[in-house]
């Protein structure tokens, strides 16, 4: 059956046949393009999200390691100051022991001066004692020679 013919042997039916062929080829072509583009278009989704949630673990990684650092900071600081400010009470508790100590030795410095005064005072009185008694003893002595003298003169006459 042929109709029209267009001079190569071809009909309208064929025409439209292959019309059709084409068309589905055309689409089938252009729907594997698309799904192509669709598909990289996905990859490169994919990978973006990847390369985001990457990029999202490697930042709150840097932020943990930022914070552990910071605490370790902190901890330490925090060492150093209570070491410091143990020291400085050790080094309080010493003064004081030292300003104790002071006071103590002055106290016994100042009780020794007075007990050597005393001894002083009581030395001197022992002295002008023996030296009056001495004096005294020197005159009974005197005058004990003296009645001596007397009692003899009494006794010659």
């Amino acid at each position: 059956m042929q109709c029209k013919g267009t001079g190569k042997g071809e009909t309208e039916i064929g025409k439209g046949y292959i019309g059709l062929i084409f068309y589905f080829q055309d689409r089938l072509l252009l729907e594997k393009k698309l799904k192509k583009e669709a598909d990289e278009r996905d990859r490169e989704e994919k990978r973006r999200i990847k390369e985001d949630e990457r990029r999202k673990k490697e930042d709150e990684r840097i932020k943990r390691d930022e914070d552990r650092k910071r605490k370790e900071q902190e901890r330490e600081q925090d060492r150093l100051r209570k070491e410091e400010e143990r020291r400085r009470r050790e080094d309080e508790k010493k003064r004081k022991e030292l300003e104790k100590e002071d006071e103590r030795k002055k106290k016994e410095e100042e009780r020794l001066k007075k007990d050597g005064e005393r001894i002083l005072k009581e030395m001197e009185k022992k002295k002008e004692e023996e030296e009056r008694s001495k004096k005294v003893e020197k005159q009974r002595a005197i005058l004990f020679g003296f009645l001596v003298k007397s009692n003899e003169k009494l006794v010659r006459n």
